[in-house]
């Protein structure tokens, strides 16, 4: 039993709210100059997404004390960030509950400058327009029945009813992986949890080779993962994609019908039988 302290850590971000990429930033400074670059070490959960970053903060080299706390809190309240901060006290690392509510020091930092503001808005104007573009094309997109059932992109869809949201999120599942975050892919693509202490070889050998493949997951999020039905965790991942990084997909739509093509580099419409090669 380690009798080593820590202290809990919760900031949430509200959509929208930041400049493009500022969040991501900030985390990554958080964690390499407020923590690491102050000696000490961290562990960040993996399911936050971009609306909260979370974990644990403790030292190696001696105990952590709430100075720690204070000097981390003095740095966050000078970033170009807006959030609300949820700092915890001192506890025992080893009864570290990260499921549990922060709220021993909360504060809220909103830093951000004018020209901050509009490049957010910009941003949450261009996202809404492309839903609505989406939505459109959803509403206008063509009823020709195709001749038999289709496979697409791994799944079935009967004949003559295409439907533009459910293709969106085949297309993405099959060509899109890559936009996926490493905890997204592990577990989606396998049906059973991959850890470093699993008792089978083969499971080993897997989560190593995902592990070099993707990058490092910690086993505590594969596990809370895994807590949901795996179509429930594909859905997720694909809905975050789709949401969070609609202008980097790789969509091919046939110039007539505007359906979605079964490849990002195919040149044959499986709908409407267009071929533009």
């Amino acid at each position: 039993m380690s009798d080593k302290l820590a202290i809990q850590f919760r900031i949430r971000f509200q959509p929208h709210e930041n400049p493009p990429g500022r969040v991501q930033l900030f985390t990554d400074a958080l964690r390499d100059q407020a923590i690491l670059g102050s000696g000490l070490a961290c562990y960040f959960g993996g399911l936050g997404g971009g609306a909260c970053a979370y974990g644990v903060i403790w030292s190696e080299a001696k105990p952590i004390t709430l100075a720690d706390r204070d000097h981390i809190a003095a740095w966050i309240r000078q970033q170009p960030i807006a959030c609300r901060v949820e700092l915890g006290s001192l506890e025992p690392i080893d009864g570290t509950d990260i499921t549990r509510e922060v709220d021993e020091y909360v504060f809220s930092v909103d830093n951000l400058t004018d020209d901050d503001r509009q490049a957010a808005a910009q941003r949450e104007q261009t996202l809404q327009a492309k839903l609505d573009a989406f939505r459109k094309r959803r509403a206008d997109a063509a009823t020709k029945p195709s001749a038999a059932d289709m496979n697409f992109c791994g799944v079935a869809i009967p004949a003559g009813q295409y439907d533009e949201a459910f293709a969106l999120r085949a297309f993405v599942a099959r060509h899109c992986r890559h936009l996926m975050t490493p905890l997204e892919r592990r577990v989606t693509e396998y049906t059973a949890p991959l850890t470093s202490d699993a008792t089978s070889a083969k499971v080993r050998r897997l989560h190593a080779m995902c592990e070099e493949r993707d990058g490092h997951v910690e086993d505590e999020d594969v596990l809370a993962a895994f807590s949901e039905p795996m179509e429930v965790r594909k859905q997720n991942a694909v809905e975050r994609v789709i949401r969070e990084h609609y202008d980097e997909l790789p969509l091919n739509r046939c110039p007539v019908c505007d359906r979605l093509a079964r490849t990002p580099t195919a040149r044959q419409c499986l709908w409407c039988g267009h071929d533009w090669h």
